[in-house]
């Protein structure tokens, strides 16, 4: 899957928030799925990196801060940023997409908590969901653990028509 990111947001910018890797209490659930070969490069990067498997999915444990309600991404370095680099799990390299669905049909939706992208157009980030649509459910279609529930709040950017068919919301 191409960097979602390229063309939306600078990196200077996407490396200078971080925000998407950290999560709130209430959205420990919301980590990113840690593949087999994630879980390996990570072991190796970091030892005492840590996994959790709630609801039939590989997680992070993720690590507290000051702040007793706000957890870090183990894989996380301040000052350089992931250190899995282009091996982050499938979340973390479609953020600010996530794949989400609701009644048997998928979509890509857009999360309501990027600050990087407030400046792209409507029209250019419908543009780019749609052209992941068809790598996002193939890698999908391998690892159905990888689509969560539609969570109010996420816009829908385009939406699985039948199999394999997009159709872009209006």
């Amino acid at each position: 899957m191409e960097d979602i990111t390229d063309g939306l947001v600078s990196a200077a910018d996407c490396a200078g928030c971080k925000q998407c890797c950290f999560f709130e209490s209430y959205t420990l659930a919301d980590t990113p799925t840690v593949s087999d070969d994630v879980a390996v490069l990570s072991a190796m990067l970091v030892p005492e990196v840590r996994f959790t498997e709630p609801y039939g999915r590989r997680l992070f444990m993720m690590l507290p801060t000051e702040d007793k309600e706000i957890f870090v991404c183990p894989m996380l370095d301040h000052s350089s940023g992931c250190k899995l680099g282009g091996k982050k799990p499938f979340e973390c390299r479609l953020f600010p997409f996530a794949l989400m669905g609701v009644d048997g049909k998928r979509m890509i939706t857009l999360s309501p908590s990027c600050p990087c992208i407030g400046e792209v157009s409507f029209g250019r980030l419908k543009e780019r969901a749609s052209a992941l649509l068809k790598d996002v459910l193939a890698e999908a279609d391998e690892r159905p653990e990888l689509v969560r529930p539609y969570e109010a709040g996420y816009i829908v950017m385009c939406v699985e028509k039948s199999h394999r068919q997009i159709t872009p919301q209006e």
